[in-house]
């Protein structure tokens, strides 16, 4: 379905400069709005869906030292540094949190104005 959205040129011009910011097409960041404000969900941009895509990068090695902790621990051959391990995969996932959890108040902020 289409549907025709009057903008002014300023209000264009203005459009244009955030969908851009946004690294979007005016027409994406549109609907982005829409949607935003109909849902209330995240509507994630290219960089946006980078930086998740990272992230998950970086728990699939945190998942990696977890399973070897647990096979270490299985097999008793757990080590004098298997607690800054631990401490330093703790570490890891509390960034990764904190990482996202900005990334999607940002997101929401951004569309909730």
């Amino acid at each position: 379905m289409r549907i025709e959205v009057r903008l002014t040129p300023a209000e264009l011009e203005a459009v244009g400069k955030q969908a851009a910011a946004s690294s979007v097409t005016l027409n994406r960041w549109i609907v982005a709005l829409i949607r935003a404000h109909l849902t209330g969900e995240p509507q994630l941009g290219q960089v946006e869906m980078r930086l998740l895509s990272d992230s998950n990068q970086q728990l699939a090695t945190v998942s990696r030292w977890l399973a070897q902790l647990a096979r270490d621990a299985a097999a008793g051959r757990l080590t004098p540094d298997t607690e800054s391990n631990m401490g330093a995969v703790r570490q890891l996932i509390g960034t990764h949190l904190r990482a996202v959890t900005a990334l999607i108040r940002a997101n929401l902020d951004r569309w909730s104005r």
